[in-house]
């Protein structure tokens, strides 16, 4: 079976709210290892956000930790 991917962009408070969830039956050993990486990606993110990070570094920044 291959990896299922939901994806949806819900209208929270009058902001899209862009939110996803991968799942993989299979769950090979590089899966595991993002998923479990996702709480720390995700603070990272927050924290470049509130420091006024743009969306371009923080998607760079995010696709260099997840292919290193």
């Amino acid at each position: 079976m291959n990896t299922v991917i939901l994806d949806a962009a819900p209208i929270f408070d009058g902001y899209t709210v862009d939110t996803s969830c991968a799942y993989d039956p299979g769950a090979s050993s590089i899966f595991r290892l993002l998923d479990a990486e996702l709480p720390t990606l995700r603070k990272l993110i927050r924290i470049r956000i509130n420091a006024g990070g743009t969306f371009q570094w923080i998607a760079t920044r995010m696709n260099h930790l997840a292919t290193t």
